[in-house]
Parts: structure tokens; sequence; C-alpha cells
């Protein structure tokens, strides 16, 4: 099922029972969430990430540094699909425009998904959120750019270092459960404009 592309959405239907960080909610709450994730100290399932957040961000914080966020909140959810993994990052105050906003996607998404999927085996879909330059650890407005991949999605693309924003999108719209979420801001760069209409193209 290819996803519909409008005001920078390129969106399929998401996971069951997913409640991804584009809702502004986390996994563990509402119905999306089976059973919470570990936070008491015991030990995961083998194939599992841990489910605290002081490990998390020990895992995922230096690697989405390296895409220019500052991880600032996270969590692992049980779904009746298997383990989500929902991250939250912040940029730096001064690059918050739509254009880095664009230009940190995919490389988010790289740097994010190769811990999740292919450190990981149990992981089956995880989700990254940009969220805006003012959030703090006692506000959670909306984010700015949304993503959620499952992990047949992750792995329909080979070499995601090399991965292009087309590439991305392509993704995202394999099967059930991809999203795609940019504001009307980034929606109306150019760079993002030429991905949807190559994408489009392709389909």
């Amino acid at each position: 099922m290819h996803p519909s592309v409008r005001r920078g959405l390129v969106a399929a239907p998401l996971l069951l029972g997913l409640a991804g960080c584009g809702d502004g909610n986390s996994p563990y709450d509402g119905p999306a969430t089976t059973r919470p994730s570990t936070t008491d100290g015991a030990a995961p399932a083998e194939g599992e990430p841990p489910g605290d957040f002081e490990s998390l961000s020990a895992l995922f914080g230096p690697v989405l540094d390296g895409a220019g966020l500052v991880l600032t909140r996270a969590s692992v959810a049980e779904l009746e699909t298997g383990p989500h993994v929902a991250l939250y990052g912040v940029p730096p105050a001064d690059e918050d425009r739509p254009s880095d906003y664009l230009a940190r996607l995919v490389p988010s998404v790289a740097a994010a998904g190769a811990v999740a999927f292919d450190g990981f085996s149990a992981v089956q879909s995880f989700d990254i959120c940009q969220e805006p330059t003012a959030t703090s650890d006692e506000g959670s407005p909306p984010p700015v750019t949304v993503v959620v991949l499952t992990r047949a999605q992750w792995e329909s693309v080979p070499d995601w270092t090399e991965a292009s924003l087309v590439d991305l999108l392509r993704a995202a719209s394999l099967g059930d459960g991809g999203q795609v979420d940019v504001p009307d801001a980034v929606g109306a760069l150019d760079e993002w404009q030429t991905a949807v209409d190559e994408f489009r193209a392709g389909e």
C-alpha cells in the first residue's frame, strides 16, 4: 500500500496499536502498550534493548549527537508486533531553521536505526522525533518532524549511510507502519519537494 503525500506528510497506516511520538504520546501511554518496558532494573529479554532512560541514553545519545540532536526522552514499549523504540531529540538553539530540520532527517534516522535494528534483533519498529529547541524536561510540545519505520522498511535500504531523502520516503511507503511527517515550512523547501516528486514518479 503506497502512502499519500500531502503537506509534507508521507504516511501509511501505523502499526497495530502504535502510538508514536507524532501523537505527542509515548508508547508507554494509552492502549498501544501491551506491557511497559523494563524500568525496574530487570534484564531485558534476549535481543531487546534496555528500557531505562540512562541505558538508552548511553546507546542512542552519542549517535544522535553526531546527527545534531540531544536525546531528551527515550522509551521501549512492547506492542503486539514486538518491541518498539521511541526517541526524542532537540537540536541546538541556533540550528532550528526548516532547512536544519530537513538536513538532520535522514542522518538521525540512519544513526538511530543502526542501533535499534542492527543492535537488537527483537526490535520490530522505532520512531524518532525532532522536537522544538524550546523543549524542556517539563514540557512536551508537538514534535517538528516524525519518522516511524518497521524492521522490514529499515531493511529495504541496503546502506543507510548512503541513503537519501527519497530512500527514506520509499522505505516508509513499503507495507504498513511507516510514517514521515514534516511541517509545512519544511514541506515547502525545494529539497523536500524534489524528493517527493522523485518518490511519486517511482510509484
